[in-house]
């Protein structure tokens, strides 16, 4: 009885000793990531399902349906998808077990716009004067798919942020203004302009400002200063310091004459230019011939009439034939050089410069087709004939930025008709313009202004 009891307990050790615990397998977890969603057509999309894991052993396999009809095998693909539209993705891993899970996630294929960069503008106050508060305003920049999220301003001496923006300037001279502004999507854009900053004392003439320009070559006693004007026009070299000290004594101010384009053989410093700088004659002005603006030795010269001008007393300067590079038929270099607009450019702005350094106000003359890159160079602008030639709208922007604009006719049925100078006048009245009648030598002969209290003929 022992012995069966025994060899019982015997085989009943050795069939719990065979008995394994019952462990359920884990299923794994699948996981991918990609850069993108949303793609342009044909566009390589990757994807990674690296962080994909199993809890109780390993990943052996990695299934890729990207709803288009193609699959892949890997941890880590890329695909390209040929048509528009919103594919489901799938993911299938499985382990080592030979559990398997699934994640699906969408990816949209359509034509993607391009950011459009912002817009910048900005507008400023007339202020042009030293120590006085300039406004500066950008709310005209826009942003056509977005907006705009910030406005920086540079100011040249200074800086600011904002929409708009407040600054004054404590000394003379040209600044480049720049406003960046930056939309919601990163996008930025600049723009630039340049802003002459003159001194109090420098004369500004007014807008619609009244008038008399003579430059008759004759002395002093040729010129007629009964005119009931604020502003005499007179020629440099003829002009005596006397007859600027009496015209001031009445509370008239005077602009100074000179070419600072063209060679006149008659003016006193002719002999110092130097014959590689004088260029083509001038057509029906004699003696004169145009100059290479480009040229150290011509803008020496043009200094030099400038500190004439105000040792003289001059209260501002009209620098002639600023227009050299224009062409004065087609095909045919007017001056001489084949100057290009940018090199007119720079010796205009020099002249304005240099004249601003010395306390006097600069008035741009002729030059219509470069009128936006120079008015905020020059305090006014001197024109002739722009009714004749149908240029005067040009010339508005001067009024737009507060400055005078004086301008003179010499077609003689301004001067026989009455009602083609009455017409004459209405329209630059409209436009504020300083209109003249005269004769086109400028000698005074007679004379009909259009803002004059009384209609008539000197």
């Amino acid at each position: 009885m022992k012995r069966i009891y025994l060899v019982f307990l015997l085989a009943l050790l050795i069939t719990s000793c065979n008995i394994a615990p019952d462990i359920k397998n884990i299923k794994p977890i699948a996981r991918f990531t990609s850069l993108h969603t949303v793609a342009e057509i044909s566009a390589e999309i990757s994807f990674d399902a690296s962080e994909s894991y199993d809890e109780d052993g390993r990943i052996i396999s990695y299934n890729w349906d990207f709803g288009d009809g193609e699959t892949a095998i890997g941890s880590s693909i890329s695909h390209r998808f040929a048509s528009f539209g919103s594919y489901e993705v799938r993911l299938s891993v499985k382990d080592n077990k030979n559990e398997s899970s699934t994640i699906t996630k969408t990816i949209t294929i359509r034509h993607l716009v391009q950011n459009i960069r912002p817009r910048a503008i900005f507008t400023m106050s007339d202020t042009r004067i030293v120590g006085r508060e300039i406004n500066f305003n950008a709310d005209e920049s826009s942003d056509k798919d977005g907006q705009i999220t910030s406005y920086f301003w540079d100011f040249g001496d200074g800086k600011a942020i904002g929409i708009t923006a407040k600054h004054s300037y404590k000394k003379a001279g040209n600044y480049q203004i720049s406003l960046t502004v930056r939309d919601n999507n990163g996008a930025s854009n600049v723009i630039t302009k340049t802003i002459t900053i003159i001194d109090p004392d420098i004369y500004q003439p007014p807008v619609s400002v009244l008038w008399q320009w003579q430059l008759d070559e004759g002395k002093d006693k040729n010129i007629n200063t009964s005119y009931a004007v604020e502003v005499y026009d007179l020629d440099l070299f003829d002009v005596e310091a006397s007859l600027i000290k009496q015209l001031h004594s009445k509370g008239i101010k005077v602009i100074c004459y000179f070419s600072a384009g063209s060679y006149e053989k008659w003016r006193p410093d002719a002999k110092n230019f130097p014959k590689d700088v004088l260029g083509k004659r001038l057509e029906n002005w004699a003696g004169e011939k145009w100059l290479d603006i480009r040229s150290e030795a011509v803008r020496s010269i043009m200094l030099e009439r400038l500190d004439l001008a105000k040792e003289k007393g001059c209260d501002g300067v009209e620098p002639d034939n600023m227009d050299a590079f224009e062409d004065e038929y087609e095909g045919e270099n007017k001056s001489g050089f084949n100057l290009s607009p940018m090199e007119q450019i720079d010796f205009n702005k020099f002249i304005a410069k240099a004249a601003h350094l010395r306390g006097l106000a600069v008035g741009l003359k002729n030059d219509l087709s470069q009128i936006a890159e120079l008015v905020e160079h020059f305090d006014f602008a001197i024109n002739e004939q722009c009714f004749e030639y149908k240029e005067c709208e040009a010339l508005s922007l001067f009024i737009k930025k507060g400055k005078a604009v004086l301008n003179a006719e010499y077609k003689k049925k301004y001067v026989r008709d009455a009602s083609a100078r009455q017409e004459l006048c209405r329209k630059s009245k409209n436009l504020k313009f300083s209109t003249l009648i005269l004769p086109e030598d400028l000698n005074d002969k007679f004379r009909y202004g259009c803002l004059d209290s009384e209609e008539k003929i000197y």
